[in-house]
């Protein structure tokens, strides 16, 4: 007997050529399974082999249009695939656009950051610089106590004013030293 195990290229005995593209499932069915390939004819089944049968005509029309079928349907995965790549690219576009801006604002915040703490720092020391300042004049008041002319001026004092607050001072005072010097008398008396 023949060998089993036939190429799908090769040609069968009153079968049709065998193209890849036109390979049918039942040419598939009979290579894989050997035994069902060789079977014993009877009388009846040889006549029917040597006849043309509209199946296969029908067979080869459904091949093709499966075989377009199958061309269509990888043309539609393709454009489909297409343009996922393309709405994957147009999105990549988008997010790289906006991480710039954000980096551009981010580095635009960070020099407004910087500024206003190099302002910060300055004004910390002119405030440092007037504190030392006053506590300067605060020591070289406590060291002279004499006033200037200017800061006399300044004070509002006129010599009147100052001769009347002094006279009506006296004045209490003597009133009080007298009232004083008459009891002490009058204690030393009764002694």
């Amino acid at each position: 007997m023949a060998t089993a195990h036939l190429r799908l290229s090769q040609r069968m005995p009153l079968h049709p050529l065998n193209n890849t593209a036109t390979v049918t499932a039942t040419d598939s069915v009979l290579v894989s399974n050997p035994k069902q390939q060789y079977r014993i004819l009877h009388s009846d089944e040889r006549n029917l082999l040597n006849h043309q049968h509209p199946v296969t005509a029908t067979a080869t029309e459904k091949m093709e249009t499966t075989a377009l079928d199958l061309n269509s349907s990888l043309a539609e995965e393709l454009n489909a695939v297409r343009m996922k790549t393309e709405r994957l690219r147009l999105d990549k576009e988008k997010t790289e656009k906006m991480l710039k801006e954000r980096e551009a604002l981010l580095l635009l915040q960070m020099k407004e950051i910087e500024e206003r703490g190099q302002i910060q720092r300055h004004l910390e020391i002119q405030v440092d610089r007037l504190f030392r300042l006053k506590e300067l004049k605060s020591y070289s008041v406590r060291i002279s106590p004499l006033k200037s002319l200017r800061e006399k001026q300044r004070s509002g004092w006129n010599m009147n004013e100052v001769h009347s607050l002094v006279s009506v001072f006296m004045t209490e005072n003597a009133i009080l030293l007298y009232i004083y010097l008459k009891k002490f008398d009058s204690l030393g008396k009764n002694l």
